[in-house]
């Protein structure tokens, strides 16, 4: 019996692990120095030292995504070259517009992100984002004095959230998510300046603006990772560890007792209740019929371990809350041969409402996933590492493991401590 650690905060996968990545398209990389760069198809991609990116596959419509000088995008009395974008002198509005002509069916989750900074100089300047057709869309306008968000309202559309926050070198993310009540055919964008009062329309300086480095828009309410763009859309494929054998990791081959216990760090841009589901499965075999998996942030907003073990679902919740950018879960669980299954996140408890169906996974298991799921599930967030033991931990144990790794809390919420070894 033993015990496996992989400590993805070393930005390089270990052996036993690195033939089991998959992702086969290029992906974002930012190294220990916040600069971004493009990594290869099957080349993990790390976020700084906080761990590996794992996510769900992803498009970005959005062309020159860094380039608003380019032709690409339409401008109204304001002049663009690279991400700087500068008001003129007029008395009128200020922005730039892309169409980006993608369709999207009616009622189905978007959204719309970027990182953005202050021209040096600049007056006081609120943005308006927009995504559009003639009568339906979602707005919303952002302040960066008072860092606050406000649906904008446009149409028929329905804004689920928007949000700002202060990021690196003086940028900061913006988003805002929901859905279009009727089908979009010719999307549009638009990114807006309005006065420090509000007002859309107003004499500009001839010098205010800001520096766009990045903007994306994708299906669903979380971010991914960045997608970077040129001369058209662009899709990252989703990227997972699967079928990873126990005895890769230098485990017995197969154990009806097992413990697997991962740190997960809450998606790029997301700032709802628990928006993203954060997979990690565990199978008797290849087939997958035997299989289990932890979700962060159902449909219902909660924690659960959840699967089909021959026949019989098995859910197991532990509670719902909100979680923020860059909040970490320690999520543990671990399935004994009489105890059935214990879950922990962080330090609280799980309560199961099946506990008949507990002790139903009989069969040996022999292969772990992380973010691998067989029903087209993925998570989006960056996994800070991973444990798996062959054997039960205790619930006693399970705790301890949480203060091992753990060495701040702040209100309701743990976060990840430093020079803690090789604690998760």
């Amino acid at each position: 019996m033993g015990e496996y650690l992989a400590d993805f905060r070393s930005r390089a996968l270990p052996a036993a692990l690195a033939p089991y990545f998959v992702r086969a398209s290029s992906g974002t990389d930012k190294d220990l120095a916040g600069v971004y760069s493009t990594v290869l198809s099957g080349v993990p991609a790390f976020d700084g030292a906080d761990g590996l990116i794992l996510e769900a596959a992803a498009t970005n419509p959005f062309r020159q995504s860094v380039d608003w000088g380019h032709a690409d995008w339409s401008k109204l009395n304001v002049s663009a070259t690279g991400g700087n974008i500068v008001e003129t002198v007029s008395l009128a509005q200020h922005q730039v517009q892309l169409t980006y002509g993608v369709g999207t069916a009616a009622n189905t989750d978007v959204i719309t992100w970027l990182e953005v900074k202050p021209l040096a100089g600049s007056a006081s300047r609120r943005i308006r984002m927009t995504v559009y057709t003639a009568s339906h869309g979602l707005r919303a306008n952002f302040r960066i004095d008072n860092m606050t968000a406000v649906d904008g309202s446009y149409g028929t559309g329905s804004l689920a959230h928007a949000s700002i926050k202060a990021i690196d070198d003086g940028y900061y993310l913006i988003q805002m998510a929901g859905k279009f009540s009727a089908s979009e055919i010719f999307g549009n964008f638009s990114f807006q300046f309005l006065d420090d009062a509000g007002a859309t329309t107003y004499t500009g300086d001839g010098v205010s603006g800001f520096h766009v480095r990045h903007v994306q828009y994708e299906t669903g309410l979380v971010a991914t990772s960045r997608i970077p763009t040129t001369t058209a859309a662009v899709t990252r494929a989703k990227a997972y560890l699967g079928n990873i054998p126990l005895t890769t990791m230098g485990l017995l081959s197969q154990t009806n007792e097992y413990t697997t216990h991962f740190a997960w760090k809450a998606p790029f841009s997301s700032a709802v209740a628990n928006p993203a589901t954060a997979n990690i499965a565990i199978s008797a075999g290849a087939s997958g019929t035997d299989r289990m998996a932890v979700l962060i942030g159902n449909s219902a907003g909660q924690i659960r371990l959840s699967g089909q073990v021959n026949g019989v679902t098995v859910d197991v919740y532990i509670f719902a809350e909100t979680w923020a950018v860059g909040d970490v879960l320690n999520v543990r669980f671990s399935k004994g041969a009489t105890n059935g299954w214990i879950l922990r996140v962080n330090n609280s408890v799980a309560t199961d409402t099946t506990a008949s169906a507990k002790a139903a996974f009989g069969s040996a298991v022999t292969i772990v996933g992380l973010n691998n799921r067989q029903d087209g599930i993925y998570s989006m967030g960056v996994y800070r590492g991973l444990r798996v033991y062959d054997r039960a931990l205790s619930d006693a144990e399970l705790s301890a493991l949480t203060l091992e790794s753990l060495n701040q809390r702040v209100g309701s919420k743990y976060t990840m401590g430093l020079g803690l070894g090789l604690g998760l």
